[in-house]
């Protein structure tokens, strides 16, 4: 993620905000509502792309053969459904850039971007849960 917009604004789908929930113990995973997934057009597969310095993430559509790209569950899209992925490297990399403690769980708000068609998550921004 080289560059994130400057076009940015909170977004708000049937009632539902684009969030982002970090659990780190025992989980090492990221939940994102089913607001991050359908406002970038329902795509079969996501790519996570993270910052370099490690203080935004984001998440937009994936070609069907991008090797770094994670398949969306049908169930995601769903009522209620969630996406849900566990990587321990990427946790463990976020909450020791960012000082956070491992046995708590991090909601962050996302913005679109337009221009990028991704939901940008600014992780300095996080509010403990």
């Amino acid at each position: 993620m080289e560059r994130v917009s400057k076009n940015l604004k909170p977004i708000i789908v049937k009632g539902s905000r684009a969030t982002l929930y970090m659990a780190c113990y025992h989980s090492y995973r990221l939940s994102m509502t089913r607001a991050c997934i359908m406002l970038i057009g329902r795509p079969e597969r996501v790519k996570i792309l993270l910052s370099k310095d490690y203080k935004s993430l984001a998440v937009c559509p994936a070609a069907p053969d991008d090797s770094a790209a994670h398949p969306v569950p049908n169930y995601v899209y769903r009522r209620c459904g969630r996406f849900r992925l566990s990587s321990l490297p990427l946790a463990l990399s976020i909450y020791l850039a960012m000082n956070w403690e491992n046995t708590k769980t991090y909601k962050i708000i996302g913005t679109f971007d337009e221009d990028q068609n991704a939901v940008v998550f600014d992780l300095t921004g996080a509010v403990n849960e």
